[in-house]
């Protein structure tokens, strides 16, 4: 008996969970689906599964009435409201003959039972209140504060903590949602709230939810520009080029296509450049999504997204041959069902959605479905069809590396390079952390006021100490403080840097934190039990500026989170800034002493 087999448009997004009453803690589901407008259907399953299980016995839907719109549904009752669930259709023929499953969509736990030592707090969460399916969200790594996202009309609206996305584990929050094979994601930061230089914003493509997973990402950030950042093996470090300095609104992908990662950046959705490609060791699925990191562990960054897209591959040149035509965005979706090699030549059924960039698309079907739902992660699929992009600018079709904060090196496949220097004014790092730079044909050049007024900072001592998850730390500095040296006035922040520069450590205090004496020459800060810390103290217990004479010392003390520390460090620099004072020492040799002791000089 030969196997019949149809070709369906589902339609994603479509999935909808009301809530009944919390006390029963179970919802409704209505599946949503596009049939198939050939012949031999004798009816539908819907598969439905939690997370955690596979698929068991299918309900059988049979042939429901369609709808005007010519989609039929069909409602699965009694699902478990704390738990997430995942459905699947099939069509079959009165042979019993079955067809492969559609795209899976997930729908989120609906009610979170949170449970306290003297009562139990159960909250109804409503679809549309928070990210719709198949997207969740989840804090990743050690926060200083607990992250969120929302969704309405489009717009992603995501906030996260965190130290940084970088090194070798990350801290940041996610929205993102399954992806297996091929596939991009695209958006435009729309605004991004400037917590840190090194703030990110960023799409990305990631292996798991754990803090060292493997992944690739295209951040934007507020003082750095545009960055494509990739850890190629989980627990590795992480690695960098440099994108075109931009800040918010603009534009951001990341391309997965077999093995290979791939950022492009755009200031209008339309032109793209790439910025680099990488080879990162991913396995289906994947989680492709938004990340927001406040690179500063004690506050939360809020940056909003919209035309927010995850489909098929559609940047960077076509493949030799393929029939993908359509992309998503955050106001309408597709799907795609794959079927085997017998599958009719005939497509009875597309969706047309609305693009992050100029495309043209003919098909050849016999109805049409527009759709309108929260955005998806994937495609229809046409047998007869093109598609027009716009190509990536020449110099940026083969990978390209950082050879330096001003200059990039393009090769193509033969392995002719092509060196193109960043535009003049474009912000750069450079080797000083209390020197900013500006490019200029190629070169950073460093602030030369700046240069000539940073001063040296002699560390006595830097000593710090793990106890019950916490880098309990004590630090003497002094310094040549020549002018006014006057936290009350100014304020004071604190830094420790790897060697690479990551930020270990920060803690900044605003003039009011501080008491100064009637010479105004002493100036304490100082923690007292029960009082509550200024907002970017970061653990900082004790700072006391003393000056005399030109010289300034400064005793600090206080404690950080044992997830990031000097242990693993060789060498670390600190600094010192207050007003337009900066004072660094970039020379800090690391040693482990007993008692699990860090000792910097």
């Amino acid at each position: 008996m030969r196997t019949r087999w149809w070709r369906l448009g589902w339609l994603v997004g479509a999935l909808c969970a009301a809530p009944l009453q919390a006390r029963a803690q179970t919802y409704t589901a209505s599946v949503v689906w596009q049939p198939d407008a050939g012949g031999g259907v004798a009816g539908y399953h819907v598969y439905t599964r939690t997370l955690d299980a596979t698929y068991g016995a299918p309900l059988d839907a049979g042939l429901p009435a369609p709808a005007p719109d010519g989609t039929m549904s069909y409602l699965v009752a009694g699902l478990d409201a704390t738990v997430a669930h995942a459905f699947a259709v099939t069509a079959y023929a009165s042979d019993g003959s079955e067809s492969a499953f559609s795209n899976e969509i997930t729908v989120a736990a609906q009610v979170t039972t949170t449970t306290t030592t003297t009562s139990t707090t159960t909250t109804t969460t409503l679809p549309g209140t928070s990210v719709p399916p198949p997207w969740t969200d989840r804090d990743i790594g050690t926060v200083g504060l607990p992250g969120s996202a929302s969704w309405a009309s489009g717009t992603f609206t995501v906030t996260g903590s965190g130290a940084d996305i970088w090194n070798t584990a990350d801290a940041f929050h996610y929205v993102y949602q399954p992806w297996t094979g091929d596939g991009q994601i695209v958006a435009r930061v729309v605004s991004q709230q400037n917590t840190d230089p090194w703030a990110k914003a960023a799409v990305m493509i990631r292996q798991d939810t754990s803090p060292g997973s493997a992944h690739a990402m295209m951040i934007v950030t507020p003082g750095n520009g545009t960055d494509f950042e990739w850890r190629a093996t989980a627990g590795n470090s992480t690695s960098h080029t440099f994108g075109p300095a931009a800040t918010a609104p603009y534009w951001i992908a990341v391309v997965r296509t077999g093995g290979t990662l791939t950022g492009y950046v755009s200031p209008d959705g339309a032109t793209w450049t790439r910025v680099d490609a990488e080879p990162v060791a991913l396995t289906d699925p994947v989680y492709i999504g938004l990340a927001v990191t406040s690179h500063n562990n004690t506050v939360t960054s809020t940056d909003v997204f919209d035309n927010v897209a995850v489909g098929p591959v559609t940047l960077g040149p076509p493949p030799p041959s393929s029939t993908t035509t359509t992309t998503t965005s955050t106001t309408t979706t597709s799907t795609t069902t794959t079927r085997p090699s017998t599958t009719s030549t005939t497509t009875t059924s597309t969706t047309t959605t609305t693009r992050p960039r100029p495309t043209t698309t003919t098909t050849s079907t016999t109805s049409t479905t527009a759709t309108t739902a929260p955005p998806s992660s994937s495609s229809s699929t046409s047998t007869t069809s093109t598609t027009s992009t716009t190509a990536p600018p020449p110099g940026h079709h083969g990978k390209t590396k950082d050879t330096g904060p001003c200059v990039t090196t393009s090769c193509d496949a033969t392995g002719a390079c092509e060196t193109t220097p960043l535009p003049d004014g474009t912000p750069c790092p450079t080797a000083d952390p209390c020197v900013t730079g500006t490019c200029a044909a190629g070169a950073c050049v460093a602030n030369a006021a700046q240069a000539a007024s940073a001063r040296s900072l002699a560390v006595d001592a830097l000593v710090v100490r793990t106890r019950a998850r916490r880098r309990h730390f004590f630090a003497h500095t002094s310094l040549a403080a020549t002018g006014a040296l006057d936290p009350a006035a100014t304020g004071v922040t604190l830094d420790v840097l790897g060697a690479d520069g990551t930020t270990l450590y920060q803690a900044s205090l605003p003039p009011t934190a501080f008491h100064a004496n009637r010479a105004r020459t002493i100036f304490r800060y100082v923690l007292l039990p029960g009082q509550t810390p200024p907002a970017g103290a970061n653990g900082l217990r004790r700072l006391v500026v003393r000056t005399n004479n030109g010289t300034a010392d400064v005793v600090a003390a206080g404690s950080w989170s044992s997830g990031s520390g000097l242990a693993a460090e060789p060498r670390v620099a600190w600094v010192l800034r207050a007003g337009d004072l900066c004072a660094r020492n970039l020379g800090l040799a690391c040693s482990a002493g007993r008692a699990r002791t860090t000792r910097c000089r």
